[in-house]
C-alpha cells in the first residue's frame, strides 16, 4: 500500500502500509500516526528519501508535533542529509 496523499492529521495505523512517500508535499502536517502496521513476516516499513528530509528539515513541515511509529519494523534508511534526494 502506498501513501502519498495526507492533510494536517492522519491516523493510519493497524494498516498494511509498507512504504510512505509524499510528506514533502504536505508542509501543514501537524499528526502523522502509522503505528502497527499489519505487514506479512519479515517486510519492514520504508520512508522514501523525500519524505525523511521533510521530516528532518523543520523548514519543509515546520507543524509536524506527534510522529507515532510504534510497534513496527522499520528498515534500514542510507539517508542523503546533503539534500539532494
Amino acid at each position: 500500500m502506498l501513501i502519498s496523499v495526507l492533510i494536517f492529521c492522519r491516523y493510519l495505523g493497524g494498516n498494511s502500509i509498507v512504504v510512505v512517500e509524499g510528506l514533502e508535499m504536505l508542509p501543514q502536517l501537524q499528526e502523522l500516526h502509522v503505528e502497527n502496521q499489519q505487514l506479512s513476516s519479515g517486510e519492514k516499513m520504508l520512508f522514501d528519501n523525500r519524505s525523511l528530509q521533510a521530516i528532518a528539515v523543520s523548514e519543509i513541515i515546520s507543524f509536524l508535533l506527534i510522529f507515532s511509529l510504534a510497534d513496527n519494523t522499520l528498515c534500514c534508511v542510507d539517508f542523503d542529509w546533503s539534500g539532494s534526494a
